[in-house]
């Protein structure tokens, strides 16, 4: 007696998440997105971390006008504790712009093609740190009303978070499109 064969039809499940899988240039699985969503979610974080760079910009500002006497603001408040205040929010949202702009890099990368705007375009949280920090560490070391002391001390905070958000923002693994 011979054997009968069975033949069992199979059915692919359909994925209910739609999520689809490849290979990157390494060769580990990576997730594939829809080809129109990582450009919007990079767009997304690029936007947020322009407005946490004006925000940034703006605490460099009010610690300029504060310091030139332009403004008195939270005048029961000493200068030095004020403008320490500005330094670590100028910190903070730099820091923060910055790393949601890399991430948005990670998503949707610049091209290799153009060196200068490849890098501009990976380090733009770097130059933003430079524009943030490096006026207020001017106008602090200039300042003729300032003892030494509290030059000392605000200057050293300023350079110390110039240092850290540059530091911090940049990518020293950028991504390219190629």
């Amino acid at each position: 007696m011979a054997k009968e064969k069975k033949y069992v039809k199979v059915e692919s499940k359909k994925s209910e998440s739609n999520e689809v899988y490849g290979k990157d240039s390494h060769g580990r699985i990576i997730k594939v997105e829809p080809k129109g969503e990582p450009k919007k979610r990079a767009t997304c974080k690029r936007v947020l971390a322009i407005i946490c760079w004006i925000i940034a910009i703006a605490f460099e500002v009010i610690g300029i006008l504060r310091l030139t006497e332009i403004l008195n603001w939270f005048s029961s408040l000493e200068p030095l504790w004020f403008l320490i205040i500005c330094l670590a929010l100028d910190l903070i949202f730099v820091v923060t712009g910055s790393q949601l702009w890399k991430k948005a890099n990670h998503i949707d990368p610049a091209s290799e093609k153009n060196k200068i705007k490849f890098w501009l375009w990976n380090n733009l949280g770097t130059v933003v740190s430079i524009v943030a920090f490096l006026p207020l560490i001017i106008f602090i070391f200039k300042d003729d009303k300032l003892d030494k002391k509290s030059k000392g001390i605000l200057g050293g905070v300023a350079i110390a978070a110039l240092a850290i958000a540059g530091l911090t923002s940049y990518d020293w693994n950028p991504v390219s499109m190629e």
